[in-house]
């Protein structure tokens, strides 16, 4: 998740080295070439700040429905304690 928070500077910085290396190749002049690279690196680096805070909302999103699925389980386990218990003879409580 920490490598998530470098998608943007590393998305935009790829796609301007491509771009520069496409205009290179296609022999275009050096301004030119530089201007073409920062327009490419400021879109898509807004680009990778929208992918970015996107994967961060579904991460968030999925904690939290994990976390209410855990409290509906304990709620439940709390309600009916009977349905649960467990011991060593092979997880269940064969005295009752």
């Amino acid at each position: 998740m920490d490598n998530i928070h470098k998608l943007p500077f590393l998305f935009g910085g790829f796609m301007a080295v491509i771009a520069g290396a496409i205009n290179y190749s296609n022999g275009f002049d050096s301004q030119t070439i530089y201007i073409n690279m920062t327009i490419f690196m400021v879109i898509f680096y807004i680009l990778g700040i929208y992918i970015k805070n996107t994967i961060v909302a579904m991460n968030k999103e999925q904690k939290v429905k994990r976390e209410n699925e855990l409290n509906l389980l304990n709620q439940n386990n709390a309600e009916n304690p009977d349905k649960n218990n467990t011991n060593e003879n092979g997880g269940f409580d064969v005295s009752k």
